[in-house]
């Protein structure tokens, strides 16, 4: 019983996602469709990197900012953002030649 509730509500939620999404055809919406689905694909690979990133900056960093009396805003923009925009700009440029890497096949291959 408790399973085919969830399963129609599951397909009342999808349903629901679906109507405010354009059908996926080569027309129109296959653009946005295929940027959808490379911006997911390659989002690990950010989000990875920008932990990877966070994770370098000493600790002592951080707190030698909140101890001067910055906030943590301010410990964000003027310390960490600066110390890991490298990392963060690293897994950028890997993401794009990911989705690059994933598209050229698909472009080399299209019909019509």
């Amino acid at each position: 019983m408790g399973s085919s509730s969830t399963r129609s509500g599951e397909r009342s939620i999808a349903g629901s996602i679906r109507s405010f999404l354009p059908t996926p055809t080569w027309g129109s919406g296959a653009i946005l469709w295929a940027s959808l689905t490379l911006a997911l694909l390659t989002l690990p690979v950010v989000i990875v990197s920008t932990e990877e990133a966070l994770a370098a900056v000493p600790r002592s960093w951080r707190e030698a900012s909140l101890s001067l009396g910055a906030t943590q805003f301010q410990t964000l923009v003027r310390v960490l953002l600066p110390a890991t925009t490298p990392g963060i700009l690293t897994g950028l440029i890997l993401a794009v030649a990911r989705a690059a890497g994933e598209v050229a096949p698909l472009m080399i291959t299209r019909r019509g």
